[in-house]
């Protein structure tokens, strides 16, 4: 009553005399109830570079990561799925749209394509395969091929750790964890992308891939 503190479970009042530790998780339920695209950082020469506030031009290993790898679908001309891929793919100015059906036929569950992006020609990202996040193992994936060059990869997206565990060792930046960490003490929702090229595989072959076969 001093501290005009209220408890409608008086039971819960016994249990409180046993924490010595609260911890508050502020993103997105004290804050804000959406997320907003911030930044994105390239790897070049196995350093990470400065952030910055805009996708490149033209097309490489992340905007390939960031079009493809995400659990979003269109449904009645609305882009719908998890706030954080609806904002990542927002930022690369591509469009999400369905298969036709001679693309569904081949086993092409998805296609995206540049929207207001112009350094990348009439190129698209035919996704075949789709690896939901999941949450014990913190990552999504999948199998696309970029039409422009017809190469295949297996392209990755989540959390940093969970990224890190499924690449080479000697690919990943000296000075990944401390990158990581201060852009986490800075307030920021982070994550990791990942990709490699694949064998040109067959659609019967890329139905039989196992996520693992993918995520590694």
């Amino acid at each position: 009553n001093k501290e005009h503190i209220f408890c409608i479970d008086p039971d819960r009042v016994n249990l409180a005399g046993k924490i010595d530790l609260v911890c508050f998780d502020k993103t997105g339920t004290l804050t804000t109830d959406h997320l907003d695209f911030h930044s994105l950082r390239y790897v070049a020469n196995s350093t990470i570079e400065a952030a910055e506030c805009s996708v490149r031009g033209g097309m490489d290993g992340l905007k390939r990561v960031m079009v493809s790898c995400h659990g979003l679908a269109r449904v009645k001309d609305k882009l719908v799925g998890p706030a954080v891929d609806r904002n990542m793919f927002a930022a690369t100015a591509w469009d999400l749209i369905g298969p036709t059906d001679e693309q569904r036929d081949a086993h092409i569950v998805s296609v995206v394509e540049p929207r207001g992006d112009t350094s990348v020609g009439d190129a698209k990202v035919l996704i075949y395969r789709r690896f939901d996040f999941n949450a014990t193992l913190q990552r999504s994936s999948a199998v696309v091929v970029d039409s422009s060059t017809g190469t295949m990869y297996a392209v990755c997206k989540g959390s940093p750790d969970a990224i890190r565990s499924v690449c080479a060792p000697n690919s990943v930046p000296a000075s990944f964890e401390w990158v990581v960490n201060e852009s986490s003490r800075a307030g920021y929702y982070v994550l990791a992308c990942a990709s490699r090229r694949l064998d040109t595989l067959s659609p019967a072959q890329i139905d039989s891939l196992t996520r693992q076969d993918v995520e590694r």
